[in-house]
């Protein structure tokens, strides 16, 4: 029998609790009613499938397709889990202005502290076809200046 595993989803969702439903209004448009008068209160969201009923502790999720959908919070502990913060890494940057430095000239002196360090690391200057694979060296030092990266993303957000 053919398996299937379910995509990773961020999703937006709400609980309904007695003391939200101003905040289940503005987020979910597609609720026609609430009863917030009875005991316990409960609300009715028009979706895909028609008018479908929520009740205290259960969850409006608003899905992919920007349909909303109650659902039990059992199902829901089981499925979802707290997604991360946003970032804004993916933010598009806006054209440089005029900076104060030319940044070229402290990559050149890097660059020839580097092959220096190189030198004296391994009794010559990096050369073609010494029996490792460049791709592969290239490859992990990327991954860990991604991770320095991030380490520098997370250190200044966290403005301590």
């Amino acid at each position: 029998m053919p398996r299937f595993k379910k995509k990773p989803v961020v999703v937006e969702a709400i609980q309904i609790k007695e003391k939200n439903i101003k905040l289940l209004k503005e987020f979910c448009p597609d609720i026609v009613t609430i009863f917030p008068g009875n005991d316990p209160p409960w609300v009715e969201i028009k979706t895909f499938e028609g008018i479908m009923r929520g009740n205290l502790g259960d969850w409006v999720i608003k899905g992919v397709e920007n349909e909303f959908y109650p659902c039990k919070n059992s199902i829901f502990e089981s499925i979802y889990e707290p997604a991360p913060e946003e970032s804004n890494l993916s933010q598009t940057e806006p054209s440089p202005k005029q900076g104060k430095e030319d940044v070229y000239k402290y990559v050149l002196r890097d660059i020839a502290e580097r092959v220096l360090v190189g030198k004296e690391r391994y009794g010559t200057y990096l050369q073609t076809f010494n029996g490792r694979n460049p791709l592969i060296d290239a490859y992990q030092e990327a991954l860990d200046l991604v991770m320095y990266l991030r380490q520098a993303i997370l250190e200044i957000e966290s403005g301590v």
